[in-house]
């Protein structure tokens, strides 16, 4: 029908991050979705894990951004993990697409 939107969450790959570490993670919608938003998942270390930085992606994992003006497809999180453990933690990016 007119107007349909057909929303999805896709889900990145899991990332381990080592105690005193960060990393990012990434999701990306499929071809022909677009991305509205997105996020990270830690359930297990809540308290401490820090998300550093959240943005759409087509932009570099470097500064300066350049995706100002491009249609949004993926999500990039940076993770900063300062657990006591001295295992690293996983984490994962999701994003949600439209098409």
């Amino acid at each position: 029908a007119d107007g349909a939107v057909n929303v999805v969450m896709r889900q990145g790959a899991t990332v381990s991050i080592d105690r005193d570490s960060f990393e990012s993670a990434t999701a990306s919608c499929k071809p022909g979705e677009r991305a509205t938003g997105g996020g990270v998942y830690n359930e297990s270390s809540v308290f401490s894990m820090s998300v550093t930085s959240s943005y759409p992606t087509p932009n570099p994992t470097t500064p300066p951004a350049t995706g100002d003006g491009k249609a949004p497809t993926g999500w990039r999180v940076w993770v900063a993990n300062t657990t006591p453990s001295p295992d690293p933690q996983p984490v994962n990016a999701y994003v949600v697409c439209v098409s």
